[in-house]
């Protein structure tokens, strides 16, 4: 049985999963470890946008990044959340090409 603290964490967690935005940074990053300019191309917004997003998901641990000379790559720091955003894609992205979930306008 699930302590209620792992419940609580559980929810938040996926409370900031659910966001459109960072749904399709953590599709995104799925398949590899990403640099911010790669995501920003994919995923057609903004610096700022995305870097606010990002923060969300660092801040429950579920990205971690790594510096590499100038550049910062975003990677998923559990991988159950990889199965977990998996599960998301099979159930929710039946096209061809599951890179990303949708498209945020």
């Amino acid at each position: 049985m699930p302590r209620p603290e792992q419940l609580d964490t559980a929810s938040r967690s996926l409370r900031v999963i659910a966001h459109p935005v960072r749904l399709q940074i953590l599709c995104n990053l799925i398949s590899r470890p990403m640099n911010v300019s790669e995501l920003i191309e994919l995923m057609n917004i903004s610096q700022p946008v995305l870097s606010q997003h990002l923060a969300r998901l660092r801040a429950l641990a579920i990205v971690s990044f790594e510096r590499r000379g100038q550049q910062i790559f975003y990677q998923l720091s559990d991988p159950n959340y990889s199965s977990l955003i998996a599960a998301v894609k099979h159930i929710y992205c039946n096209d061809a090409d599951n890179s990303t979930l949708g498209t945020y306008p």
